[in-house]
């Protein structure tokens, strides 16, 4: 796969396949080490990528480092959107709790929506299964049926789907949030 990629011209899917089977392999500096050149290209880059494959092999920490390790040197000017709203997520898949609500909280007003759903699968797993249902009833971010998902995942499903919204007052809701 590595002569692919120094031959190809748009080498980024061979890169992706080598990263998967590093991943799979358990070399994730290896995999970093691919992906690497590819940090900061708008269309191309694989960071997110490689994070989402750490995270599901069960290497959220090393996503965590990768990424705190970028922004400490300034080098996630391209992927700064992403790496700002999903810092939440990264931090909760690690098992940081505490650390991703007080990160939530230091975000700017316009990113907070993004972050709904992620800061309410924290408190969940926090056992703040009350605070993650009004979050996500009342979040801009988020759907009614996220709410109802929470609830039912904690035997509470009617209760959930006694608090949901008639669709007509949903597709209000969504026209009023969108400008539609």
């Amino acid at each position: 796969m590595q002569e692919f990629i120094a031959a190809e011209r748009y080498p980024e899917a061979y890169r992706w396949l080598l990263i998967e089977l590093l991943v799979r392999q358990g070399r994730f500096g290896d995999a970093e080490e691919v992906a690497r050149p590819t940090y900061g290209h708008f269309q191309n880059g694989l960071l997110e990528s490689l994070v989402h494959t750490l995270v599901e092999a069960g290497q959220a920490d090393v996503a965590l480092r990768i990424v705190e390790e970028l922004e400490a040197a300034k080098a996630l000017e391209a992927e700064s959107d992403w790496a700002l709203t999903n810092r939440v997520w990264l931090l909760g898949q690690a098992g940081r709790y505490e650390e991703a609500l007080a990160y939530a909280a230091t975000l700017p007003p316009e990113e907070q929506p993004y972050t709904d759903s992620v800061v309410a699968g924290v408190l969940e797993c926090l056992g703040r299964v009350d605070e993650a249902v009004e979050l996500l009833r009342t979040g801009e971010g988020s759907s009614p049926w996220e709410a109802v998902e929470v609830l039912a995942r904690h035997g509470r499903g009617a209760e959930g789907l006694a608090g949901m919204p008639s669709f007509a007052d949903e597709r209000a809701a969504r026209r009023r949030r969108f400008g539609w």
